[in-house]
């Protein structure tokens, strides 16, 4: 998504579109009926955060921060210069590290 703001309202809706298109994504959740989650992703360099309504293993919403903390299932912080480089028109090999509660996870991009 080269060109787009980082979490701005296009960048969102074109991850949105991309994750749910992403067969391997939806075939990669274990129960996919019954993954129903609210979760954030935040930048340790930078106030910038956006969060994810999922419903039924997919992305209702991609959205600015509106969920309260508590109802977050997920936060994962990331370097916004390195953390965030999902590119929908990237290779599904792409892969980018994240922090969860202190543990390093990678996340592979559908």
């Amino acid at each position: 998504m080269s060109g787009l703001k980082l979490f701005a309202p296009e960048w969102c809706d074109r991850s949105k579109e991309a994750v749910n298109a992403g067969e391997a994504m939806y075939m990669g959740i274990k129960d996919p009926d019954s993954f129903t989650n609210k979760m954030a992703f935040t930048c340790s360099d930078v106030d910038l955060a956006c969060h994810l309504d999922w419903e039924m293993a997919k992305v209702v919403q991609w959205i600015p921060p509106l969920f309260n903390e508590g109802d977050l299932w997920l936060i994962i912080t990331a370097d916004s210069r390195s953390g965030y480089g999902y590119q929908p028109e990237r290779p599904r090999t792409q892969i980018f590290p994240c922090r969860v509660n202190g543990g390093v996870i990678h996340v592979a991009a559908p």
